[in-house]
């Protein structure tokens, strides 16, 4: 903890005067004892060991444990930062009363610390939610007489609604509940045969490619050829094993099989060696650059995109095989197929080794090329399937590059998505979508299921449940896929990927039957079990009348599952969690996730920035002022506000897009503005040249030539002194009306002029930095200091 000189002086003279308790009255005969204070006026920066003593004194313990905040306050000295629920105002002072034992009354200290900001306040609703574990009565209450089962399945979960209202009365609209129950995706016998006389013939097929578990990295297995069964109706089954030493976790998404190819393509990148490597997923897109495009063929090789045929400016290819080994082609193999993915506006040109740009016209699903780019058809976009392939589009015509079989050789063309639909048998990503699959469970033990469908992973298998391995054996088991007669080379496809456990791609094996029975198998399931254990958890809302699925307007909601927490053996690490179950997201989407925080819940906000999910909050300095008075220190909510000049300040972000909002809310739309950019708000609606503000540069504009841009209808006709003049005028008003939505919970103090002064950043040309001050004068009003906007000196 630091301490300015003030103190040492003060001390010093504490310790001058504390000499000879009867002084006076031996040499000033009349006078009594001097009454003896010690009133400071100090300022103080907490320090890491500060933070430490905090979380340990047994006053703030006291207050932490009433408040069920004893979780937030023990990790106060690692986080190193106070937050919106655990307040500096709340646990600094005992903190000073323990430091400063001898301070007398109308002592003040300014104390300086960590606070995390940035914050939405939409989460605050969630974490103010509640959590709910299911009563054994509530699946009493689901199941009634028809079977003693206490878990919930696909067909009974949607009486969770139902169940809230029974148990839950006299709720606020908003309120919030995480429903935490046991699941099963299968559901409990109740009779109606038996399947001892059932058996399915299966048939073992040779899979191209499969994934190596060694990440979550969703691979493509290939076009399987199903050339051997035209004319006839089969089923794919994707059979897990387990044992009790080794229970991996598969996923699978994305199934379709169709009756020609039209296949998906690879890309592989250029390496320092003059190599090309597979990109694994849209994160290792580097976008420009140069590539080898190639599709796998159900011929088991690999077809390169690049080059018509010597000579010719438009057609068809008709490449010959290249080479892949691991995952890689040679340089010298490459050399003839090399692209150059070049960025545009709309996507990318596409260049071969030639020279030569790829473009589409006319209604042909042939390709056209020329060694400048034209005006139509060259623009492509590349875009991630979700595993190792991608999809090629033009833009124009919005037709896809495929690999395609036809008169029995393999060509590329790019083909418009109705004409693949027309030989698609089946397609469906299987992400929260059962894609009409069935389960057939050989064996799974004493477990409820081993395959769910799940939104993000599309159907998962798993025998490692509470720490434990299980032996089973499950098939995952696709529709009835009909194959024509005179299909001419039909095939199916799936990415799958796996993790953990010590098992390989031997695993999951998957085969092919024609005579399986989805009903059958149905009844080969076991019979009802109980779960020992919660496995699910949903957040809830009340709407004023019903319970519905809790959702975010600004991106996704994700709850934490009894299965993350033990993956992450205690440490919630949400950034880590994020890039696991998210991989796929785009620059700039959200994603809230909900999880127990100790013994609450808690809520963060999480924003993808192109590479990796953060942390939407941020964690920014702050000072606020305590006052001893009555024998006790107060939060004196006087604050001084820093705003830093600059892109991405959190706390400058913040308060200059709310002054923005409000000049919208509050001037531009009471001028009849329907739109952002008609008034003094810009189009991208992050900067406002009514007073200046602005929440990209994090500083206030008050150029006038700036202002006479963006509302000329106002500005043009003044001085340029007069703009400034009037622009600082109206940012006493704006800045008032900021406070106002930002502090709502500011109130007097009996004895003591609550101030809020900010220090921001002016841009003119150059940068300077000015100050303004207001009194709060009732609760969440604020009234501006005569005189007190100026410039720092």
């Amino acid at each position: 903890m630091k301490l300015n000189n003030l103190f040492y002086l003060a001390a010093a003279s504490l310790m001058m005067v504390g000499c000879g308790d009867d002084w006076n009255e031996d040499k000033l005969e009349g006078f009594g004892k001097p009454e003896v204070t010690d009133i400071k006026s100090i300022d103080i920066t907490l320090q890491a060991a500060d933070y430490s003593t905090i979380a340990s004194n047994s006053t703030n313990k006291a207050l932490a444990e009433a408040a069920g905040l004893s979780s937030a306050l023990s990790k106060l000295k690692s986080n190193q930062y106070f937050t919106d629920e655990l307040p500096a105002s709340t646990y600094l002072p005992a903190f000073l009363a323990a430091t400063y034992p001898t301070a007398d009354d109308k002592s003040s200290v300014r104390v300086t610390y960590n606070q995390l900001v940035g914050e939405p306040e939409y989460l605050q609703p969630f974490k103010n939610a509640l959590a709910l574990p299911l009563p054994d009565e509530a699946y009493e209450y689901v199941w009634g007489d028809m079977v003693q089962a206490y878990y919930l399945t696909p067909k009974t979960e949607n009486q969770i609604p139902k169940l809230l209202k029974t148990i839950c009365t006299d709720v606020e609209p908003g309120q919030m509940l995480q429903v935490n129950y046991a699941y099963s995706d299968v559901e409990p016998s109740i009779g109606g045969g038996s399947s001892e006389d059932y058996e399915v013939s299966w048939t073992e097929l040779e899979v191209p490619v499969r994934a190596t578990g060694k990440s979550w990295d969703f691979v493509n297995i290939g076009p399987v050829n199903l050339s051997d069964y035209a004319g006839q109706t089969v089923y794919i089954g994707f059979d897990y094993t387990s044992t009790d030493a080794s229970a991996a976790t598969w996923e699978l998404i994305n199934f379709k099989a169709l009756s020609v190819p039209y296949l998906d393509v690879l890309l592989f990148a250029k390496q320092d060696d003059g190599s090309f490597a597979k990109v694994a997923n849209a994160k290792s897109f580097k976008g420009a650059g140069d590539y080898v495009i190639a599709a796998l063929a159900a011929d088991n090789q690999y077809y390169p995109f690049g080059r018509l045929a010597d000579g010719k400016t438009y057609g068809y290819m008709y490449p010959a095989p290249i080479a892949v080994e691991g995952g890689v082609i040679a340089a010298d193999a490459a050399a003839d197929f090399v692209i150059t993915l070049e960025a545009t506006e709309a996507g990318y040109n596409i260049k071969n080794v030639l020279g030569q740009y790829f473009y589409m016209s006319g209604t042909y699903d042939s390709f056209n090329v020329k060694t400048e780019v034209g005006d139509e058809g060259f623009d492509w976009m590349v875009e991630n399937t979700g595993s190792d392939q991608f999809v090629i589009t033009n833009v124009l015509k919005q037709k896809s590059v495929k690999l395609n079989y036809y008169n029995g050789s393999y060509s590329y063309g790019s083909y418009a998505a109705s004409k693949v639909e027309a030989k698609t048998y089946v397609a469906t990503s299987l992400k929260g979508d059962e894609g009409g699959f069935t389960l057939y469970d050989v064996d799974i033990a004493d477990l409820s299921y081993v395959w769910q469908n799940t939104t993000n992973y599309g159907w998962k298998a798993s025998a490692f449940v509470n720490k434990v391995n299980y032996a089973t054996e499950s098939f995952l088991v696709s529709p009835a896929i009909e194959i024509a007669e005179d299909a001419a080379l039909p095939y199916f496809t799936i990415d799958e990927a796996f993790r953990f456990g010590a098992g390989d791609a031997s695993d999951l094996t998957i085969w092919i039957s024609t005579d399986y029975v989805p009903e059958a198998s149905a009844q080969t399931r076991a019979a009802t079990r109980s779960i020992a254990e919660t496995n699910k958890s949903v957040l809830y809302e009340f709407d004023g009348t019903n319970w519905v699925k809790a959702s975010v307007d600004e991106g996704t909601l994700a709850v934490l599952q009894p299965a993350d927490y033990d993956q992450m053996g205690g440490n919630i690490d949400l950034e880590k969690y994020a890039d696991i179950h998210y991989p796929y997201a785009k620059a700039d989407d959200v994603l809230v996730v909900v999880y127990l925080d100790g013994t609450r819940l808690n809520a963060k906000e999480l924003t993808f920035n192109g590479t990796n999910w953060v942390l939407t909050s941020s964690v920014a300095t702050k000072t606020d002022q305590f006052v001893r008075a009555s024998g006790k220190w107060n939060y004196d909510p006087s604050v001084t506000i820093e705003l830093p000049a600059g892109k991405g300040q959190p706390l400058s972000t913040l308060y200059f897009q709310t002054a923005t909002d409000w000049v919208w809310e509050h001037i531009d739309r009471y001028k009849g503005c329907t739109t952002k950019g008609q008034g003094y708000v810009t189009s991208y609606g992050n900067n406002e040249y009514y007073c200046g503000c602005s929440a990209y540069q994090g500083n206030v504009d008050w150029r006038a030539s700036a202002a006479k841009a963006q509302y000329p209808t106002e500005y043009s006709a003044m001085s340029d002194d007069q703009v400034t003049a009037l622009m600082q005028q109206r940012f006493i008003e704006v800045m008032q009306g900021t406070l106002e939505v930002l502090h709502p919970a500011a109130v007097p103090v009996e004895g003591v002029t609550v101030t809020y002064t900010i220090n921001f950043a002016v841009y003119t040309g150059s940068t300077s930095y000015w100050t303004i001050r207001y009194v709060v004068t009732a609760p969440g009003k604020f009234e501006y200091v005569p005189s007190s906007l100026m410039k720092l000196e």
